[in-house]
Order: structure tokens, then C-alpha cells, then sequence
């Protein structure tokens, strides 16, 4: 593979040192539509853990003390226009019409107090945890409150975590059924977030011993949560989903529609749901960050998940990751049964490139796996994601590699 594809990163840059000093000349009906075309190419995944605080009150339906802290994960994603002026201040928050007062977590237990300005028909919010069933159904009925249009939640991620957790919390404690209902009542679109389970190499028992494909075609998950969706992935990406027998964790689609079922709630529109998929680089005890564990010379930028937010902090992680690759190769050829190395091959996709972002992949058919009866659904509801079904479907992994998948890549600096 070329050299220059391998580490040239498809994500777009968008830097600009022209200057036009004439602006403020504009007719204001002629800025404003300018401010808000710079809005609308904005989209953000904003990750949320609730946390139970002094003074929480049970009842989501009193309006009593909030009894809850939101702490959300939204460093690099502030707007600019906020802070340009009060005229693009002024179109800004009424584009992100949601104002969530939370806290963003600094390393280690140090909260700091913020407000988060939210467009809900843009921006997805991320689950990743809840300490109680009550503590996010007051959560999403928050939203709708601090919404002036009364609509709260539209696009919501769950993470496996956060959605088992939540599913065998709420199973069964019916007085939430109701509230729960009308928190999700605007909910036009539904991710579960599938980032363990895929790799930038293929695993031994799914290739010829002696062989490794690498893939450059898995995006790659970054620092920023503000995103462009692009779309069917323009890239050539055919030849790294054939080799894998990719799977996407049916399971958790299921939860959640046994959970709908379960609750009584009836969309009166469609329900849009996707797999996300992405692979998170994870760092090793020296902090490197790479596919396989093993070290590297790229290490992680300030910030938390994969602390990769800039093109130089991705190109370098790309040349570390690409480095580490050929122990592993010999590593796995030799648990493999091949030679330990020696004439190990190497298969790459020579006409990709690499990304920083996440593929969706549609589901057409979640949650055709509910079992049937009513105690076969609640068993089912809480039962643990990594247990073995007990239902009466045997597939319970939806494989995906067949599919075309929508690419959505991270904004780099």
C-alpha cells in the first residue's frame, strides 16, 4: 500500500485565515442568514452519565429539587458563533434552543459547572450511564421542560452499559412506565453503540493461518464530538468487509424494543435505529495508544477517550499503530499455526484511507428476536447482555458485512 494513503486521513480540515472586513456593512437580514448557514453542518454526540446528588426526590413527576448531576462530556464542542458577538451570540442560542445545566468531568473527581446548549434535532445525546431508573426518566423529562418548543429528546445513543443497566432497572417498576413514556414520546432516532468486537486487523480464526488483513477502512473513534454525515461511505471500502464475518450484537436492539413493548409505548412516527460502529484505540500502561496492546510511539493527547483530536496527534497514531503491526502479525501467525512470522502476508485495501469517525449501520428489522409471552419478556429484559439467550431465536447476531454503511467523520483541527 501506497505510503501516502495509509497515513493521509480522509476528514476533511476546515481552516481559513481569509478575512472579510465588510461583513459588519451587510444588510443584518443578510448576516444572519450567513451565522446561521455556519450552524447548520453542526452535529454533536454528547455523552452522559446521571448521577444521584443530596436531596433527590423519587417522583419524576414533582418538581421539587432536580436531585441529580449531568455530567457530560462537551470540551471542544461549544460553538464558535457563542463568542463572536452579541448578534451571533443571539441567533446561536436560539439555534441550540436546549440550555442542559450539567458539569463537565475533569480527570480524577473534580466537576466543573457548565451549561450545554443543545439542538435536539441536530445533536444526539449518549447514555452511558444512570444510577437509577427514576434519575433518567427525570433526565429526559428535563429536556422536554427546558425545551421552549415542549419536544426534549430526539436523537438518543445507547451505550451496552447504559442500556442493560437502565432495561432491568425499569422492568417491572410500572409507576415509571408512564413518565418513561412521555420522555421518549419525540424520539425519531435510535444508535446502539457497538465499539468493542471490531478490529483494524482480522482475528486468526476467520483467515488463513499465515495471513493478516489489515483494515484501514474502520474508522477510528477521536476526541471531538462534533461530526459531518456524509452519507454511504465514499471510500472503497468492498475489499476490508469481505474478510470479516462481522457481526452486530442483535441483543441490544432487541433490549430495547421488549423494553418499548413492555412499557406500552406506541410511536405514533417511525423510529430510525443504526448500529454505531467504530474502533476505540485503548491506552496500555506507558499510555500509548494502539490497536493491540503492545505499545507505540503515538501517544494520547490531553483529554479523555482516545485523546485524539488533531490531524498530527492522527497521523502519528496511524504511524505508531502501523509500526506495532508486524510483531502482532508474527505474534498471531504463530498461535496461528503458520511459521512465527517468517512469510507471514499482509492483505491491505491499497485505495482507502483512513478516518477518524464512525460507520451506522441501519436496522430495518430491530427487534424481531422479543420472545413471546409476557414472562418470557421479562425474564429476557433482565437478564445480562453477555448472558446466553434463552429465547426461542438462535441467531441473535445480525451480520452486517453485507451492508453498506453511512460514514460520519469527526471535525480534526
Amino acid at each position: 500500500m501506497s505510503q501516502e494513503n495509509r497515513f493521509t486521513i480522509f476528514n476533511s480540515t476546515r481552516k481559513s485565515t481569509a478575512e472579510f472586513h465588510l461583513f459588519p456593512q451587510l444588510p443584518a437580514e443578510v448576516r444572519q442568514l450567513i451565522w446561521t448557514a455556519a450552524l447548520q453542518p453542526s452535529r454533536r454526540i454528547i455523552s452522559v452519565t446521571l448521577e444521584k446528588t443530596d436531596g433527590y426526590i423519587r417522583d419524576p413527576n414533582d418538581d421539587g429539587a432536580k436531585g441529580y448531576r449531568t455530567v457530560m462530556r462537551v470540551d471542544q464542542g461549544f460553538s464558535k458563533l457563542l463568542r463572536v458577538n452579541r448578534e451571533a451570540r443571539r441567533l446561536a442560542l436560539r439555534f441550540y434552543r436546549l440550555h442542559v445545566p450539567g458539569c463537565f468531568r475533569h480527570p480524577g473527581p473534580v466537576h466543573k459547572p457548565m451549561v450545554v446548549y443543545v439542538n435536539p434535532e441536530r445533536d444526539v445525546i449518549q447514555i452511558e450511564w444512570a444510577c437509577l431508573a427514576e434519575v433518567l426518566i427525570r433526565f429526559l423529562l428535563d429536556l422536554k421542560r427546558l425545551d421552549p418548543r415542549g419536544i426534549g429528546l430526539v436523537n438518543l445513543a445507547w451505550s451496552k452499559r447504559g442500556l442493560e443497566h437502565f432495561v432491568m432497572l425499569l422492568t417491572g417498576n410500572q409507576s415509571q412506565y408512564g413518565p418513561f413514556r412521555r420522555g421518549i414520546s419525540h424520539v425519531r432516532q435510535v444508535y446502539f453503540v457497538a465499539e468493542s468486537g471490531f478490529y483494524r486487523t482480522s482475528r486468526w480464526e476467520y483467515v488463513d493461518s499465515g495471513t493478516v488483513h489489515f483494515n484501514h477502512s474502520l474508522p477510528i473513534e477521536g476526541h471531538s464530538i462534533v461530526y459531518e454525515y456524509l452519507g454511504p461511505d465514499p471510500r472503497p471500502i468492498g475489499p476490508d468487509m469481505s474478510p470479516y464475518d462481522w457481526t452486530g450484537p442483535l441483543m441490544l436492539p432487541t433490549k430495547w424494543s421488549g423494553l418499548l413493548r413492555e412499557v406500552g409505548f406506541q410511536p405514533a412516527h417511525t423510529i430510525d435505529h443504526c448500529f454505531k460502529v467504530s474502533f476505540v484505540p485503548e491506552p496500555n500502561s506507558t499510555g500509548a495508544l494502539n490497536s493491540y496492546g503492545y505499545g507505540n510511539s503515538a501517544k494520547a493527547t490531553a483529554g479523555g477517550y482516545s485523546g485524539i483530536l488533531t490531524r498530527e496527534a492522527g497521523e502519528r497514531w496511524l504511524r505508531g499503530d502501523w509500526e506495532v503491526f508486524p510483531r502482532v502479525a508474527m505474534l498471531r501467525s504463530s498461535s496461528g499455526g503458520g511459521s512465527g512470522g517468517a512469510d507471514v502476508v499482509v492483505q491491505e485495501n491499497e485505495d482507502v484511507r483512513p478516518a477518524f469517525g464512525f460507520w451506522l449501520f441501519p436496522l430495518a428489522r430491530c427487534g424481531d428476536a422479543t420472545p413471546g409471552s409476557d414472562w418470557e419478556l421479562r425474564e429476557f429484559l433482565r437478564s445480562s447482555l453477555d448472558e446466553a439467550p434463552k429465547g426461542p431465536r438462535k441467531d441473535w447476531w445480525l451480520e452486517i458485512s453485507e451492508c453498506k454503511p453511512e460514514l460520519c467523520l469527526y471535525n480534526m483541527i
